[in-house]
């Protein structure tokens, strides 16, 4: 992977510089083309155009010699690429599968906290009567009714009974 990340900065830095040369290429084809042009007028023309077909061929071997060596540059450059994306989605689908796992252990382990069975506290195991003495104080505020108000009459049975 190390290599092939160098392989990759090489070649960006060498595509850009292939391109700045084919320009200063093209500079000088223009430049032959314009001395091409003056040679012809004022000069023997049999001997100009066969010296401007001469560096017309060698320009031109030059810039496709130039063209293909970018071409395969950026066509290394953009297979190097894909197998960075390949690389990096197969991290991610592996990441995807371990996420999905810990959710299912997290969902797991919150359910089984909430299937604990909840203790609900009992406040009698069994009714017990009143005795002679519990059933005097309790009939005492049922018949005291007249002087008592209704809230305080309930309220003397309040710790009676099973709740409900």
């Amino acid at each position: 992977p190390t290599s092939t990340m160098e392989e990759m900065r090489t070649l960006a830095a060498e595509i850009p510089e292939t391109l700045g040369e084919l320009g200063e290429k093209h500079k000088f084809v223009n430049d032959v083309i314009q001395w091409c042009e003056s040679s012809y007028v004022t000069g023997n023309k049999k001997e100009v155009a066969a010296q401007t077909k001469e560096y017309i061929v060698d320009a031109l071997e030059s810039v496709t010699k130039d063209i293909e060596a970018t071409c395969a540059g950026l066509g290394r450059f953009l297979e190097l690429q894909n197998q960075a994306i390949d690389g990096v989605t197969t991290q991610l689908e592996v990441v995807k599968e371990r996420l999905a796992v810990c959710k299912l252990q997290n969902s797991e382990k919150r359910l089984q906290e909430l299937r604990k069975p909840v203790a609900v506290p009992r406040r009698f195991d069994k009714i017990q009567p009143l005795t002679d003495q519990e059933r005097e104080v309790h009939m005492q505020a049922v018949i005291l009714g007249d002087k008592q108000s209704l809230a305080d009459r309930l309220r003397a049975f309040d710790d009676t009974g099973t709740p409900i």
